[in-house]
């Protein structure tokens, strides 16, 4: 049986045939190490066979706090969703992957909402931590419009354009973020 849920005009379900067609098909393009990384895969996974992504999303799913699913909008597939929280119950991990299609048009700030909300308020997190490369200004922009407070940096983890490049981390509370979402506890 797949596992779904409906929230705004967004549907998640448990990855079937159709989906892991689209990621091996996205896997062996330009978006190969994107999914790697989403994946936590290593680069040794591009290119990478459907059975393997079938064997990864398993190992993933094998623990009743980890999914992966996959994110539907009315009859389009527009990205990938994981749920980790085995290691820390209280700091649950969430990755939001959204096809380069459809991109810039408010589906990630709608799912980050809804994942954050999830993480507060269904998993009992007690703080959420994101991060991104120094070098990438819409990633740095678009975490701290979600309410996230700057919580430091990893210096010189890796290297863009030549260039050593920090890695920037933020974090929110639960209180903070509801407090920016209006409903102050």
């Amino acid at each position: 049986m797949q596992k779904m849920n409906k929230s705004t005009n967004f549907r998640f379900r448990s990855l079937g045939e159709d989906e892991i067609k689209k990621i091996h098909e996205y896997q062996n393009s330009e978006l190969g190490f994107e999914i790697s990384q989403f994946f936590d895969m290593d680069q040794d996974w591009i290119p990478c066979t459907e059975e393997a992504i079938k064997d990864k999303v398993k190992d993933i799913d094998k623990n009743d706090n980890n999914h992966v699913f996959a994110v539907w909008e009315e009859t389009d597939l527009i990205g990938l969703a994981i749920i980790y929280s085995d290691w820390d119950p209280l700091c649950p991990v969430a990755y939001v992957f959204i096809w380069p299609e459809f991109r810039r048009r408010g589906h990630g700030k709608k799912l980050a909402n809804i994942f954050l909300d999830k993480l507060f308020n269904n998993y009992h997190g007690h703080k959420v931590s994101v991060g991104t490369p120094s070098y990438y200004k819409p990633g740095l922009k678009f975490i701290q419009t979600l309410g996230f407070k700057p919580a430091g940096k990893m210096r010189r983890t890796s290297i863009h354009e030549g260039k050593y490049a920090d890695w920037v981390c933020f974090d929110m509370l639960k209180t903070e973020f509801n407090d920016h979402q209006g409903r102050g506890v």
